[in-house]
């Protein structure tokens, strides 16, 4: 994607709100960590376009994240089975 297609993504998500503002600054932070790779396609409709695509380092870092997401979500679950409306 390039980087308004991944403004416009985001914005459709009910718990995303980054600005077009700063989504140029975040995928340049992620680049220079490795995380994502770009490259440029011409466009026929104006200027080319920079579309990202995540790196085997960003797939990794992921997964790793994802998994300690679910830990979070698997413990705050089974601290909400505890609660009671007494």
């Amino acid at each position: 994607m390039y980087g308004y297609e991944i403004s416009s993504a985001l914005k459709k998500s009910p718990i995303f709100f980054i600005s077009e503002g700063a989504i140029y600054p975040i995928l340049k932070r992620m680049t220079e960590k490795n995380w994502i790779e770009f490259y440029w396609v011409d466009s026929m409709e104006g200027p080319r376009r920079k579309y990202y695509q995540i790196t085997e380092e960003g797939r990794l870092l992921l997964t790793e994240r994802m998994a300690k997401y679910k830990e979070i979500y698997d413990a705050l679950t089974l601290l909400g089975e505890g609660v009671t409306d007494e």
